[in-house]
């Protein structure tokens, strides 16, 4: 695919607010990108819509995107793709993009792994009691060292459920295989690289949620995972055993 020429103007946008200060862009990644494209902020953008209409509006975090912004910033429909960086969006109105002929973007599997790591981290820090920790360290209440107070829980050789066992999904699952943990996940269809390679067992959402110690949700927004989890569900996690037993299985959400 050729790249595109140094008279696309390119709406960059990020944020609730549509804001973006095009100066804030890493400067090596800045000076790749103006030897193809022209790049302008919202308020630019919509400024000079009606006598340099955008080619492309690029966003970031989440911007809503439909008819109404498309239209504002290219009137004239001259607007030739929404590219998102990053892989879900739920946020982009599909429906009008069709309607308007526009082409949508995305980039899947670029941040797979990092986004992986992070859903880690989050498993960790809860099942470790690493913030409290952390928090407690720091506050005055910290005159002695009792090795107890926040000693958390194991997860090695625990059962982690994943529900969604996408590219995301799988790079928890190997993960928790590094952690010697068993592996249930929910999914729309199986998985069978995902059983081969790491081991991993399809299961019902009820039977992931009665069984798992740690349950990780990485799924899309949709009309079908719209309240997926709601109290029904939460009632049917275990509750935990010793020193846990006031709680119940530990859920981080990496879900869109």
């Amino acid at each position: 695919m050729p790249l595109p020429s140094s008279s696309c103007r390119v709406a960059v946008l990020v944020g609730p607010e549509r804001g973006f200060d095009v100066d804030s862009i890493d400067p090596t990644i800045r000076q790749q990108l103006e030897q193809h494209v022209q790049l302008v902020d919202y308020e630019t953008a919509k400024a000079s819509a009606e006598t340099e209409p955008v080619d492309v509006i690029a966003t970031f975090a989440h911007v809503l995107v439909g008819k109404e912004l498309v239209t504002a910033l290219s009137p004239s429909r001259a607007l030739k793709a929404v590219v998102n960086y990053g892989v879900g969006v739920d946020h982009i109105n599909l429906d009008e993009m069709r309607e308007l002929g526009i082409p949508v973007c995305n980039t899947p599997g670029v941040l797979s792994g990092a986004t992986a790591d992070m859903a880690w981290a989050l498993l960790m820090a809860c099942a470790r009691n690493i913030v409290q920790c952390d928090a407690y360290c720091r506050s005055d209440a910290y005159t002695v060292y009792r090795n107890m107070i926040f000693l958390g829980r194991d997860v090695h050789h625990k059962t982690i459920g994943i529900v969604g066992l996408g590219r995301i999904g799988t790079e928890i699952a190997r993960r928790a295989k590094g952690f010697h943990m068993r592996i249930l996940y929910h999914n729309r269809s199986p998985n069978k690289d995902a059983e081969d390679k790491l081991g991993a067992t399809l299961v019902s959402l009820d039977d992931l949620l009665k069984e798992s110690d740690y349950v990780v949700l990485v799924c899309p927004c949709t009309p079908e995972t719209t309240g997926l989890i709601s109290t029904p569900q939460l009632k049917l996690m275990k509750p935990l055993t010793g020193s846990h037993a006031h709680t119940h299985t530990y859920t981080c959400t990496y879900s869109r």
